[in-house]
């Protein structure tokens, strides 16, 4: 076991110290085709993330997901020198310098461009244009080296100083020492030298204690790179390896100085303070503990390995690994997992016999043992450092038996069984080493039941619970050899294909079967069986094809089926459901480690999950499993907690305590704003951005880009197709959306308003950044809704109530002068009146007196009144005469002018049509006007004429059956062309048009046009008239509503008023005669009806009648 632990110890060695060197295993990033160019020349990193990657046809920008390309366009003036990048420096400013053959540029992040810095026509204080290295002193200066010269930038005056002048070759490198001395280094030649910093840089010899002949060697290297740490100066060089200057112990030393290794490109430290160099033959890490380089060369199959010829090596915040070739783009390398992988390459240091792993058990001398889908079994000998495998031999009896291994056992006396699919259970015999086999006789009847074995479980009395697949479950007596038969016949087992066996620790028996689980209790003879059933109680089992069952140390029964994992609760006799969050529901095998977390691999890859707090973690091929599809059953523990699990392609061992996560939240950011979806590239204060999206606080949008996105992206390199994103507008959205890998969010017509968009992001691992990231999104309102535009409405309101009031006020002042006026003739009148009776009163008296003397002549005056009763007759005779004329006008009118009008009508009505046709605005208008006269002139004299005949009294009631249909669609034919003009909405949906009830037909359709043409008259323009009949409490109801401006309590009461004839002028100045209401409740009053007059000021008025029950039938 010893043995095993320091060789798991030696494999799965993660850790990034000085003194041991990590397993990098590069590959290609995603968007390894979208570089500009495959030509690679430098690489760095800003402060939000981004990776800024330089080839010789353009800057790249890479956030894990897209890649971005700038280039020089001198049309556009895109500020950026030149293609061809030579170097790449992040300040501490956050700003990025770029180098190139032409010039110099700086990225600036607010307008996601560039500010051209030196270029040909202007090298603003450099010597030339070609830039080839940019670095920042102890003091935060921008050192620029070009030609044979270095540079300082002046922040202030925004030029170059020259600070060091050479002779001699190009300068390739400098760096700073802690006392911020500036060691420079040279081609062609050139060497290496010292520049002292006291305010300003002096040149200085090189220290004493260098001797004169690695002076004279130094100063005849061609330097490739410089730099400078804990005292040491390194010294790369094209051809002479490394040169290591030891200031503080003052000593030398040389590395790589064989072969290629001896061509040093670059030199660089990483995050972990290691450094790293590289050359021709390959990548070297410095080793602090032995004093040598460790190396990284391509190895033969060419599989996750670093290729030959990097330039340049560089690790990012997250301490993943980029390694840069001069032709071949870039790697990427990120901290491994922790999942070691053996397959079946002959070339590996332990190849498996049979990749597609089937079953897994440890030996008693700690061996690993793994049975293949394709038969034989593969020992992996860790303390003999030797594989061996067991194949079937033909005509050999203790050769393993043919076909797949399903299991392996090490039984209670440390022998190792076999479950075989062709000869039953085999035991391996270390003596012979080979295997006794326990194969079906079909003449013995206590032989085992079958030859297809899928799993063993052993008792605490050593026998052993056998899964014959395609029989049952038999029950093996070792010591007696006797097999004991289970089948669904005499024990209730729901099928004969069972899949695996579990005796739990209170020795209840679980069989997993393709038909349900079952459950034999300790002493029991049969089973109870699980089944779906297909059923919707959340606590029955999903899937009745059961494939694996494992007990935790908790005691708790875990069952992994085709359709998710389920927990048995013994307290309900039922299933919990938990994995909902896994990759894959399809359970294949189920292991637990030392903190009570499961692991569970699926048709999906592997999941650890937490069944306390229910955390998931999934695991897939990108982390380094041998395939995201695993074998049934294909699992084991150690005894040091270390996991197995088998697939089709190899076999994943790990320590569970080992696995690396990443526990960083992604850094958020926004990176784009379409609108329609074209980008927004320009930015200003009267632009939809201030600056950049990814520093802008605020969008501004107008009312019409109602169709806009937002892109935003969690800078993160580990498996970055894995990062979740979730956005929410609040103000708009009351939840957040959840948008898995979707790094957008659109928006269409959102009402003018101001919003916030926040964004949260997770890593690969499901780490959310719960801060994440806002902005502020302005929708700008349209004209008409804008706060000038309100107040000038409302200012213009404030002067029409004023103008109507100063009016309305100079009109009562007026009347005020007319009343004192009225008064004042009134009082002269009744001063006038009362001295006419007092006159009257004198002569009453004279009248009383002479009263008397008529007295005389009253016998004169009866002969007189005899004479006058004659001519009384005489009268009656002219009024019976004049009151036949009368009934002759209103027959004449009722006939003879009322035949007239009808073909005013008619004739004005095809004029109209006719004026349509020819398009005569003019002749159309002067027709609508008769039309509409001769409808009010006809309406107002039938009005006139019922109402004299009423009062009369020479209407009769001629009852009979009265259609709603047939009263409503003749008065709205007649009054359509008036509710055209008004643009008024008719709502007859409340009308039952299969009401029929008794009345007077006529009668009936003059109160409902005189109602209808009422309501008509006081809707406004595109009001709206509502017509509804209900039957309520034995009545029947007829109502006429409108949006009019309704009617004073004042204005109803002077409507029931029987004397009361009154108009008042429409909304569009329509005048009345005011008979109409008053015909209308006179004829409802003689149906022994009520009219119904109903309003309020501003809220539209209500007519109808109601008839009670007994006069109306259906």
């Amino acid at each position: 076991m010893r043995a095993l632990l320091l060789f798991l110890l030696l494999i799965w060695g993660q850790l990034f110290s000085h003194g041991q060197s990590p397993n990098l295993y590069f590959k290609s990033i995603p968007a390894q085709k979208q570089l500009s160019s495959q030509f690679t020349t430098s690489i760095t990193q800003d402060q939000k993330g981004y990776i800024w990657i330089g080839t010789i046809d353009g800057l790249n920008r890479y956030d894990g997901q897209r890649m971005k390309i700038f280039r020089n366009n001198e049309e556009q003036n895109t500020g950026l020198a030149n293609n061809n990048i030579q170097t790449l420096f992040a300040d501490s400013k956050n700003r990025i310098w770029i180098g190139t053959a032409w010039g110099l540029s700086i990225y600036i992040p607010e307008i996601d461009g560039f500010k051209l810095v030196s270029s040909n026509e202007n090298t603003n204080g450099l010597e030339r244009s070609f830039t080839t290295r940019v670095s920042e002193n102890r003091n935060h200066e921008i050192l620029v080296a070009t030609g044979a010269s270095i540079y300082r930038y002046n922040e202030q005056t925004k030029q170059f100083v020259p600070v060091i002048e050479l002779e001699g070759g190009e300068i390739t490198s400098f760096c700073t020492d802690r006392n911020n001395n500036l060691w420079v280094g040279q081609n062609n030649g050139g060497g290496i030298h010292l520049f002292r910093y006291d305010e300003k840089y002096e040149k200085e010899e090189l220290p004493q204690w260098i001797s004169t002949d690695l002076e004279n060697e130094l100063n005849q290297l061609e330097i490739t790179d410089l730099i400078y740490k804990d005292s040491l100066l390194w010294i790369a060089s094209r051809g002479k390896g490394i040169t290591q200057l030891n200031i503080r112990k003052q000593t030398t030393q040389k590395f790589l100085t064989y072969d290629y290794n001896a061509f040093v490109i670059d030199l660089y430290i990483d995050k972990h303070g290691a450094l790293w160099s590289c050359d021709y033959a390959g990548l070297k890490r410095y080793n602090v503990q032995n004093n040598t380089f460790d190396e990284y060369y391509e190895e033969p199959d060419g599989a996750n390995n670093v290729k030959h010829n990097p330039i340049k090596i560089f690790q990012d915040n997250q301490f993943n690994y980029w390694v840069l070739y001069s032709e071949e783009g870039l790697d990427f390398a990120s901290a491994q997992r922790g999942f070691q992988h053996f397959d079946g390459n002959p070339e590996s240091y332990w190849p498996l016999g049979d990749e597609n792993v089937f079953s897994i058990a440890e030996d008693r001398h700690g061996n690993l043992w793994t049975g293949g889908f394709n038969g034989g079994i593969t020992v992996f000998q860790w303390a003999q450092q030797n594989v061996t495998r067991f194949v079937p031999e033909e005509g050999n009896p203790e050769s393993l038996a043919k076909g797949s291994v399903f299991d392996l056992h090490l039984d209670s006396r440390k022998d190792m069984w076999v479950a075989t699919y062709s000869r039953g259970i085999q035991k391996f015999n270390p003596e012979i080493n080979g295997f006794i086999s326990f194969s079906h006789d079909k003449n013995n009847p206590e032989s085992i039941a079958g030859n297809d074995i899928r799993s063993i479980e052993e008792d605490d009395h050593g026998k052993f619970w056998l899964a014959v697949h395609g029989i049952g479950i038999d029950y093996f007596n070792q010591k007696t050899g006797v097999f004991e038969h289970y089948t669904p016949k005499n024990s209730n087992l729901s099928i004969e294909w069972t899949n695996q066996v579990l005796l739990d620790s209170k020795n209840n028996l679980w069989v997993a079967t393709s038909n349900g689980l079952n459950l034999k209790k300790e002493g029991s003879d049969v089973f109870k069986v699980y089944l779906s059933y297909n059923s919707d109680n959340p606590s029955a089992l999903k899937s009745n094809d059961v494939i694996c069952l494992h007990e935790t140390p908790d005691s708790s029964i875990w069952v992994g089926t085709t359709f998710g994992l389920y927990r048995y609760s013994p307290e309900t006799d039922n299933f919990v459901f938990h994995s909902e969050d896994f990759n894959n529901q399809y359970i294949c095998s189920i292991e637990h480690d030392n903190e009570g977390k499961l692991w569970v691999s699926t048709h999906g890859g592997i999941t650890e999950y937490n069944p306390a707090t229910r955390k998931v973690f999934n695991f897939d091929t990108s982390d380094g499993l041998q395939a995201n599809d695993f074998n049934l059953k294909a699992s084991y523990r150690d005894g040091n907690g270390n996991l197995f699990f088998g697939g089709p392609g190899g076999l994943n061992s790990f320590d569970p305590d080992n696995i690396n996560y990443n526990l960083t939240p992604p850094t958020v950011v926004f990176t784009d704003l379409q609108i329609f979806n074209e980008s927004v590239d320009s930015f200003g204060a009267d632009k939809p951005l201030s600056q950049h999206i990814s520093y802008a606080d605020t969008v501004v949008l107008d009312y019409s880009d109602k169709f806009f996105t937002i892109s935003f992206t969690a800078i993160n390199f580990i498996q970055p197709s894995k990062n979740q994103y979730a956005y929410k507008m609040e103000g708009f959205d009351s939840r957040w959306h959840y948008t898995g890998n979707n790094s957008e969010a659109t928006f269409t017509n959102l009402n003018p308003g101001t919003y916030t968009l926040k964004v949260k992001a997770a890593n690969n691992d499901g780490i959310w950044n719960e801060k994440g990231i806002s902005i502020k999104v302005k929708i700008k309102p349209p004209w008409y809704m804008t706060l000038w535009f309100q107040m000038v409405i409302i200012a213009l309101f404030f002067i029409v109530i004023y103008l109507v009031v100063r009016i309305r006020t100079r009109m009562l002042r007026r009347q005020k002068v007319a009343l004192i006026a009225l008064v004042n003739e009134r009082t002269r009148r009744l001063h006038e009146k009362n001295n006419s009776l007092k006159k009257r009163t004198i002569e009453l008296d004279d009248i009383n007196r002479e009263l008397e003397n008529q007295k005389l002549t009253i016998q004169q005056q009866a002969d007189e009144l005899k004479k006058q009763a004659g001519e009384l007759r005489q009268s009656n005779d002219n009024l019976q005469k004049l009151n036949n004329t009368k009934d002759r006008l209103f027959s004449v009118i009722a006939h003879d002018v009322r035949s007239p009008f009808n073909t005013i009508i008619g004739f004005s009505s095809i004029l109209k049509e006719l004026s349509n046709e020819g398009g005569n605005n003019l002749s159309r208008e002067y027709a609508g006007y008769i039309y509409d006269s001769s409808n009010q002139v006809l309406a107002l004299m039938e009005n006139l004429l019922y109402w004299a005949r009423s009062q009369t009294n020479e209407i009769s009631l001629n009852t009979g059956s009265v259609s709603i249909r047939d009263i409503f669609e003749d008065n709205l034919s007649l009054l359509k062309e008036s509710m055209i003009k008004k643009g008024i909405q008719l709502d007859s949906s409340g009308l039952d048009f299969s009401i029929n009830f008794e009345a007077d037909t006529e009668m009936m359709r003059i109160v409902v046009r005189n109602i209808l043409s009422n309501a008509i008259k006081f809707t406004p323009y595109k009001g709206t008239i509502t017509l509804k009949t209900e039957v309520k409490k034995d009545q029947l109801i007829v109502s006429i509503s409108d949006s009019g401006q309704g009617l004073t309590p004042e204005q109803i009461e002077k409507i029931k008023q029987p004397s009361q004839i009154f108009s008042t002028p429409g909304t569009h100045g329509e005048k009345g005669s005011g008979l109409g209401l008053t015909v209308c409740k006179e004829f409802v009053e003689r149906h022994n009806g009520q009219l119904i007059v109903e309003g309020s000021p501003g809220k539209g008025s209500r007519f109808g009648f109601i008839f009670p029950l007994a006069k109306y039938f259906f």
